[in-house]
């Protein structure tokens, strides 16, 4: 079975990228792996505190001491739950041919990780097509990516779809042509 892993940070050229893997998925009749990775950590606390400020507080600076102020109040964001339902409302209705995954870490790192122990045979990648000096001292995720990755890389940018890696890709799949993307 063909597996083709989409790394997804819901940014305009992932979605373009999972707009193609979605097509060559249903082309090849493969499995579609769309991954989140959320770095740092995956629970986020904020403090909420106070009420809002009343009316009266803009006519008398001292008007909000003399209220009482309830205690600040903590609230959790859990990034990895956003994550899924996020994941789960962009993929097509087919559970056994689209899958959704969040993992924690670094985005390259476990994209390549997870690449690996799924058995991908293509990555399908959003880029934001930087180039020149901008790409060469801020290496992206995408480049860091293609210099690991265990299959092929297809990037699709805002103007380009661009096939990098060691893997044959019209041998994978033949039904899309994709050796001549590059």
């Amino acid at each position: 079975m063909k597996r083709i892993l989409v790394p997804m940070d819901f940014s305009t050229p992932s979605l373009a990228a999972l707009r193609q893997a979605v097509h060559y998925t249903q082309t090849v009749g493969g499995e579609l792996l769309l991954l989140h990775v959320v770095e740092g950590a995956p629970l986020r606390w904020y403090t909420v505190d106070g009420l809002p400020e009343a009316p009266s507080a803009v006519l008398d600076p001292t008007a909000q001491l003399m209220l009482p102020q309830p205690p600040p109040t903590r609230v959790a964001r859990d990034l990895v739950a956003e994550a899924e339902w996020k994941l789960a409302a962009l993929l097509p209705p087919q559970p056994d041919r689209f899958r959704a995954l969040v993992t924690v870490g670094r985005a390259a790192e476990e994209i390549v990780r997870v690449a690996r122990a799924q058995g991908a045979d293509l990555i399908i990648m959003g880029t934001h097509g930087r180039r020149g000096l901008r790409r060469w001292f801020r290496r992206s995720v995408t480049d860091q990516v293609r210099r690991q990755a265990p299959a092929a890389v297809l990037t699709v940018g805002p103007d380009r779809l661009c096939l990098e890696g060691a893997a044959d890709p019209d041998a994978l799949f033949p039904a899309l042509s994709l050796g001549h993307a590059a």
